[in-house]
């Protein structure tokens, strides 16, 4: 995936530090949904120094939860930046319709 220019080499630096059983989690997850970041991977490592190993279902529930967090930073900073409350709006609308 490095070589394909794909995956970052930092990602797979990552990756690499991991288990086998995870790398292979790891790997059935980007072939089914995308590529990891570092910083997914970074909170898979820290998730791990607390638990011996990691189910593909906590793992997807690790990524979803910075996925979710990410949104929720996008529609603050939104927010913020232009005065739009893209949630409060779009529920508006839902009602409306």
């Amino acid at each position: 995936m490095v070589d394909k220019k794909v995956l970052a080499i930092v990602t797979a630096v990552e990756i690499s530090y991991l288990d086998p059983p995870v790398q292979e989690m790891l790997y059935e997850y980007m072939m089914e949904n995308d590529i990891c970041k570092a910083f997914q991977l970074y909170a898979v490592s820290d998730y791990l120094k607390d638990h011996e190993t990691i189910t593909k279902m906590e793992l997807m529930g690790i990524f979803a939860i910075i996925f979710a967090a990410g949104v929720v930073i996008l529609l603050m900073s939104v927010h913020i930046l232009f005065g739009i409350d893209i949630l409060k709006e779009s529920l508006e609308k839902c009602r409306n319709e």
